[in-house]
């Protein structure tokens, strides 16, 4: 009689190499995964810049437009005669000016208000 021979299993064969496939495959994906979280960060990074330059541009806009209403305001006739008439005492042709005697020796009257633009926004 002859020795008994072990009886393969014939999908035996194949399951070790789609093992050994995909283990090959998990090795050489593994820069690439690498690469998509760095890509990834990166991306994140960038969106965060866009983020806060939009931000920046925002708060210059904001500033060019105050600064517009406070030019358009200082160049306006309304100041200027309101300077003119508070800070400088001055009148118009054909006006009389009273001036009440306790502050006819006092300074010209200096106040917040003279500055003050008439769409001032809050900083």
């Amino acid at each position: 009689m002859q020795p008994a021979t072990p009886i393969q299993d014939p999908s035996a064969g194949p399951s070790r190499l789609l093992t050994w496939a995909a283990l090959i495959l998990l090795i050489l994906s593994l820069p690439l995964m690498f690469n998509l979280m760095g890509r990834l960060d990166a991306e994140t990074r960038a969106r965060m810049a866009v983020d806060q330059m939009s931000t920046q541009v925002a708060q210059a806009e904001a500033r060019r437009d105050h600064l517009r209403a406070r030019l358009d305001y200082v160049t306006s006739e309304a100041y200027v005669e309101r300077r003119a008439r508070v800070e400088y005492r001055l009148v118009r042709r054909g006006e009389i000016p009273i001036i009440p005697p306790s502050v006819q020796n006092a300074a010209p009257p200096r106040s917040i208000w003279l500055d003050a633009t008439p769409a001032q926004t809050a900083r």
